[in-house]
Parts: C-alpha cells; structure tokens; sequence
C-alpha cells in the first residue's frame, strides 16, 4: 500500500508507457484498497503540477505525527565573577580554619611543657606516690653542708649562744648569726626531724620547718633568718633596730626555740 499513491502518480502523468496495463492494474487495486476515484484519463502535462499538488494534499503524503519527549535542560553557565568570589571566599575560609588549628596546636604543646615544668618543680609533693613502701625516715640521709655552712653536729660548740653572743659583740656580725642559724639548722634536722636538703633555701627551709615546729620556734626562726640575710646577703652595718633584735635572739634561744622542745618531749615521755 505504501508505493500505491507513487505509481498512480507515474500513471497520470504517462511517463511510463511501457507499462500502462501494469499501471491500470496498480490504480484499479488502488481503487478497490482505498475507495478513491481516479480518473481513467490521462490529463495533459500542463496540469501536471497542479495534480502534483493536489496529490501531496492527500493524507498518505501529508501526514503530520507530534512527538513528545524528555529532554536534558542544559544549566546556565555561572558568572564568572561569582566563581572568583567564591575561590576567594575558599581560600579565606580555609586559611582560617587553617589558623586556628595552628593556633590549637601551640597551645596543646606549651599546655604538656607547663605541666611537666611543673610536675619536676613540686616532684617532692607527688614522687614519693610512686616510691616502695619503706620507712622515709631510714632512706633520709641528713646534709652535712647548706648554705655553705657545716650543719653537722658535732661541728657546734657546747654553747652556742655563749660563743655567738661573743662573736657578735667583737664585732665579727656574720660569724656570730652563722654560728646561731647553724644551730638553729642542726635542731631542726637532729631534734625536729625535719628533712631538708642541701639545695634548699631560706625560703624552703622556712616551709619545711613549719610543718613541724610549733608557733614559738617557728616565729623565732623567720626573725633569726631575717638577720641572717641581712649580714650574709645584704651586707648591712648593724643599727640599734638590729642590735635589739640580736639581744632578744640571744635571750629567747633556750626559752622560744629549745625549751619548746623539751617541754615536748617530758610531755611525751609522760
């Protein structure tokens, strides 16, 4: 059906004479499949272009379809501004983000080095935590120097007071209150039981000292340490203030800072 209207074209417009039974045939067929009335006549060639037209009309040659699908809609490309903003808005976020961390980072390691600067600097509160389960006392081995200065026993006169009280009043200030802090030293270490060490200061001793001497021995000992600074580290001429407080030292060594001691100990043999 589909070379039906192309040969009853040819046929009409008689460019084909060798086959005009043939043809005749196609269009009595033609006729008979689709109902249309053709003419049997062959027209004349000066009508063949509006026959021509006429047939391109018909519904087989003009036949129109509308079809319907999907189609990818291609986005617009962006502003090429836009895209420079946004690079540079990603570059700054990102150097940003990239500054704290360092920044996190710095304060993580000063934090670690401040705590371990500090766990060595008070190691004496937290080190004995991990040592063995022996007497502290028998592994205490008392200094034999501080300060310069011989703090062993033996290396005192009988009376101390006596001989710094004689030092001091010959003029000889610093041997007179280093005679007196040594004794005082040698106390705290034999009759306190006060651990201190060699690399200690003023200051430690002070602190140590506190946490086992009473008020009396302790006040006492902070006045006597102030002198001793005074003529062993300033160098200072002593004035009539001194020389009071050197007097009084002199007096209250039995009373403040040994009798103390005994009134405890009769207390504890009681």
């Amino acid at each position: 059906m589909s070379r039906s209207p192309a040969i009853i074209l040819f046929c009409l417009l008689g460019i084909m004479p060798g086959i005009n039974n043939a043809c005749a045939k196609e269009v009595d067929q033609a006729k008979k499949a689709t109902g249309e009335i053709l003419s049997k006549e062959r027209k004349p060639a000066n009508q063949s272009k509006k026959m021509i037209e006429e047939v391109m009309k018909t519904k087989n040659l003009d036949d129109k379809e509308t079809e319907m699908r999907w189609v990818k809609k291609h986005k617009k490309k962006k502003n090429r501004s836009k895209d420079l903003d946004l690079v540079w808005l990603k570059w700054f976020l990102d150097a940003i983000a990239k500054f704290f961390a360092t920044l996190f980072e710095t304060g993580l390691w000063i934090a670690l080095l401040i705590g371990v600067f500090l766990l060595y600097r008070f190691r004496e509160n937290w080190l004995h935590l991990f040592q063995g389960s022996k007497n502290s006392q028998e592994e205490y081995q008392p200094p034999e120097i501080m300060f310069g200065m011989d703090v062993r026993p033996d290396s005192l006169p009988d009376d101390i007071v006596s001989e710094a009280k004689s030092l001091w009043q010959s003029g000889k200030h610093r041997e007179s209150l280093s005679l007196l802090y040594r004794g005082a030293l040698v106390h705290l270490i034999n009759q306190e039981k006060v651990q201190l060490q060699n690399s200690y200061t003023e200051g430690d001793v002070l602190k140590h000292a506190a946490k086992k001497i009473s008020a009396n021995k302790q006040g006492y000992l902070q006045l006597l340490t102030r002198q001793w600074q005074a003529i062993a580290y300033a160098h200072r001429e002593p004035d009539e203030s001194m020389q009071n407080t050197m007097s009084s030292l002199f007096e209250r060594w039995d009373s403040d800072f040994l009798a103390s001691n005994a009134i405890k100990d009769g207390a504890a043999h009681e």
